[in-house]
Order: C-alpha cells, then structure tokens, then sequence
C-alpha cells in the first residue's frame, strides 16, 4: 500500500482568500507526510509568499508543489491589483473577483493536462464551482475543501433544500431544520449568501451549489471530537464521503482571540471599541485585523492612545490574517450580518462591556468543563490515536485509501 499512496497525486485549488488558501497549504503538507504528491495551483501573489517555506519542504524530500496560474483582474473588470479577496475596497468588487475566478477553468485545464504524474482527484474550494465541470472532463473525482465545520455545512444544505426561510421576515425568529439540537435564528442573521438577491449573486450560488450536490465528497478543517452528531448527520447527507481531517493549523491557547476573517471589515470606530473591550476583560488576548483602508488608523490609534502600553504582556495585534481555531466560541449578541470589506456606515455596534464578558466566557468562566477537554484533544501531533488528531490522521488515512481504490478500479475498467 505504501508504493501506491507514492503514486497518487493530488492537486489542490485553494480560493484566493487567506482564510482559504492557508488551511489548504496547510492540508497539502499534511498529504504530503502520507506519501501523497500534491501540487497546489494558485496566482502568483500566494506562490511567492509561500515558496521559502514549500522550498524548505522539497529540500527536506517532500513532494509538494506550487504551480502559478495567472489571475485575470484586468479581464474580470475593475480588479486591477486585486488578485485575493482581502485586497478587494469594495463590497461591490466580489462579484467581479469570482466572475475573475469563473475565468481561471480554461488555464487552469491546460496546466493540468500537462502535470507528471498524471492527478488522480482534484480538491478545491467549495466556491470555485467550475472544477465540478474539470473533474466530469477528465474522469477523476472532485472533492470539496471547506474551512469551517459540518454544523455549518448542514445548516446550509437543509437551507437549501427546505427554502424556509425565504418566505419569513427579516426578524422573525425561525428554527433551523432537521439538526440533532434545536437552534433558532432570524434571517436578519443568516449568510449574506443566502439574502443577497441579485440575479449575479443568484446564479453564482446556484453553480457554487450544483458542483457541492455533484461533488465525490467534502474534505472539513474539524474533528470528529468537536461535533459528532453533526459530523455523522453530514455524513449521511453525503453517502459518508465526508473526511474531518482538522485542525490544520497550529493555534494559540489559553487567549482570547478576535478575528473578523480576510473579508467582514469594520469602521475604525468598531475597531476602537473591540479593542477596548479586550483590554477590559484583563485576559490575555490576540486580536487580528485584516489588511485595507483601516489597518493604518488602528495601528496609529493602538501607540497614540496608549492601547500598545497598557496591554504590552497580555495583548497581541496582528495586521493582516492569523488561524481561527481556538476552541470556544461565544456570542456577542449581534442581530445583523455586518457587511463585507469596510463600510462606515455600519448596522449595530457591540458594546465594550460586551466584549469585556464574553472574554472571561471563552476563558473558561462558566464554561463547561468537559467542552473544555474537547478543546484540549485538538492538541495531538498528527499520529494514530493521539486525541483528535488521532481521528484526523485516520480520516486522512481513510480519504487516501477511498482514492487508491478508486485509481485501481479506473485501471482495472476495459478500455475500448
């Protein structure tokens, strides 16, 4: 068996989005210790970030590769110099980027009928929809990478199929449906995916979701550990090619950590207000804010106001993107999806004392102590029957293993 894993290669198509594209690379290394060859394919901004590292990696003897494709700003109409999702300064300019990314089949299939060994299954983005066309095209299995979590995959896929909340109204509170626990939400608070009503947005959700409903199987950044009903729901939804193969990245604990992702942006009045909400909950802290139009003001109001002295010891600021997986989540009470990139005229402030109690909450306080231990058994180092990275490396076993068999089953099928 371990001759055959050398010999299957995996090419991987991250969304060009560093909430996407870092857990993918992440995923590739992981493959890659399985005997696995795996190029990822992906613009030349995010290869030239990561070649020192995936250059360490060849040096080291793994098979592991970055192959450019150019991404076509120009063409996709106002994109010029944004070639990844957090470099958009526009809410509006998302459209034009995945129509950009829509762009990237015809390349993208060039690149990889010329690729040595020949791929034998293609895991992408969830959002990159045309690779469902590219897998029918050359016969090899497409599998989906989705960075967030089975509870909410199948909260969107009993969305979609139930359409319940297309015919309520904004606040009226409504429970999801068909989940192992009962959770209510208004449509106020659901994806903007799901209420953005433009004819584009439309059709790209229903591509985006034709290719999930046709795909061989998901690939999670979760454990098993974390959410097993949901996982095993999800499983059934998918005839059991779902493989929770996370977390992929190492994390920091013992902190409170902040993060709105590489696309949500806030006013520098929210920012202002998140940050001194951290600095009240006394707790030690990471708060992450994304690259754009804000950075430099909030980073000029963290060492005029003092914000970098009173926290110095306890508080890390991060400018740019840094994992989201620490182990609890907690709410802060918003009603409303904010909006996308950096709006100033935002919807609803979440208030500092707010913010001050939901630190002592993620740090432990009334939290229950055996969600806590959930927590503590993402922390193996990736061998067999080490806490839940011992049921991630058996899923990446498992996923590797359903691929061998299919590769000997294409080989075995007469050829007229």
């Amino acid at each position: 068996m371990a001759s055959q894993k050398h010999q299957l290669h995996f090419v991987l198509v991250p969304l060009m989005s560093p909430g996407h594209f870092i857990p993918m690379i992440d995923m590739a290394k992981l493959l890659e210790q399985h005997g696995v060859t795996v190029t990822v394919v992906t613009n030349p901004v995010i290869v030239s970030r990561f070649h020192p590292t995936i250059n360490r990696a060849i040096e080291s003897g793994l098979a592991l590769w970055l192959l450019p494709i150019r991404f076509p700003s120009v063409e996709a109409g106002r994109l010029e110099g944004c070639k990844t999702v957090d470099t958009l300064t526009s809410p509006h300019l998302l459209i034009n980027f995945f129509y950009a990314v829509g762009m990237l089949q015809q390349p993208f299939e060039q690149l990889f009928e010329a690729l040595e060994p020949f791929s034998c299954c293609i895991i992408a983005d969830k959002h990159i929809g045309w690779v469902g066309d590219t897998g029918r095209k050359f016969q090899i299995p497409r599998i989906i990478f989705d960075g967030m979590s089975c509870l909410t995959l199948l909260c969107s896929h009993n969305l979609c199929i139930s359409k319940f909340h297309d015919n309520i109204s904004e606040s009226e509170p409504f429970e999801l449906p068909d989940l192992p626990d009962r959770i209510e939400l208004t449509k106020a608070q659901l994806s903007i995916l799901f209420t953005l009503g433009t004819p584009e947005w439309k059709a790209f959700q229903e591509r985006v979701r034709a290719a999930e409903v046709e795909s061989y199987g998901v690939v999670i950044n979760s454990f098993e550990e974390l959410e097993p009903r949901y996982a095993e729901q999800f499983r059934k939804v998918k005839g059991d090619k779902v493989w929770c193969i996370g977390p992929v990245s190492l994390y920091p604990g013992s902190v409170v950590y902040a993060c709105l992702g590489s696309i949500s942006g806030l006013s520098l009045r929210e920012l202002i207000g998140i940050g001194l909400g951290l600095e009240a909950s006394q707790h030690p802290f990471v708060w992450v804010i994304r690259d754009g139009s804000e950075a430099e003001k909030i980073e000029k109001w963290v060492k005029e106001d003092g914000f970098e002295e009173r926290t110095k010891g306890r508080g890390l600021v991060i400018q740019g993107w840094a994992p989201q997986v620490l182990e609890i989540g907690v709410s802060i009470g918003v009603q409303v999806v904010g909006h996308l990139i950096t709006e100033e005229n935002c919807g609803e402030l979440v208030e500092i004392d707010v913010i001050r109690e939901v630190g002592g909450k993620v740090m432990g306080e009334g939290i229950d102590r055996g969600e806590k231990e959930k927590g503590k058994r993402t922390r193996g180092d990736g061998k067999e029957g080490n806490g839940s990275r011992g049921s991630s490396y058996l899923n990446m076993r498992l996923l590797i293993e359903d691929l061998i068999k299919q590769v000997n089953h294409k080989d075995s099928t007469p050829r007229f």
